[in-house]
């Protein structure tokens, strides 16, 4: 019998989940990733992230579990733009104090590790991530790139939108600066992304012409 993919999408910061429980209560409103109001900052989201993954290896055939009896024969975690950020600090600073519950990791208009882990890394980069950050690893046994030419991170439209929305918080170049800073530093201590990534995030803040 031949498998076929299944994606299994997995909320697991408090922003998405705020954004959810608003736009529609009754399906979502029992959803809680703070333990009650008890931890702040994201605390609970890796942990969320490792159990979902194992939540799907649970379900095989003849048990109902969230894939209704599919059987699983490999989880991969996928994340996108921030989501692969996220990921990233999921690879670098957890994985090695837990128990590996992902066969492999996909890496998707953002950064990704460069590790020696065994589990294979794929990362696919738009043009316009791949002149912000340039590869520096070349392909290996577990790692794969691709930069897919003449694609952007996000459509004109959406890029527009920001650019004046931030030109009317942010009228000085300092003051941007300073709000990305202080964020930058917040999300590291918070393990939110790797001191790597906030040191690219800060050039390109500055670089922006965010400010004038």
């Amino acid at each position: 019998m031949r498998s076929r993919p299944e994606w299994v999408g997995v909320s697991a910061q408090h922003v998405g989940v705020s954004h959810l429980t608003g736009w529609s209560p009754a399906r979502y409103g029992d959803l809680d990733v703070t333990d009650g109001g008890t931890v702040g900052d994201d605390g609970l989201s890796y942990d969320i992230f490792s159990q979902a993954a194992q939540a799907v290896r649970s379900g095989g055939p003849g048990e109902g579990g969230v894939t209704g009896g599919i059987d699983i024969e490999k989880v991969l975690a996928i994340g996108a733009s921030q989501s692969a950020g996220r990921m990233t600090a999921y690879y670098d600073e957890v994985l090695p104090l837990i128990e590996p519950v992902f066969d492999g990791y996909s890496y998707m208009v953002g950064p990704a590790p460069q590790g020696d882990r065994p589990e294979p890394v794929f990362q696919v980069l738009s043009e316009t991530d791949a002149a912000w950050m340039p590869a520096t690893t070349q392909d290996t046994d577990g790692f794969r790139l691709w930069e897919v030419a003449g694609t952007a991170h996000s459509g004109w439209a959406g890029r527009e939108a920001r650019e004046q929305r931030l030109a009317e918080l942010y009228p000085t170049r300092g003051g941007y600066v300073a709000d990305v800073t202080r964020t930058e530093i917040r999300n590291v201590r918070d393990g939110y992304i790797t001191r790597a990534d906030s040191a690219r995030n800060r050039y390109a803040t500055v670089r922006s012409g965010v400010g004038g």
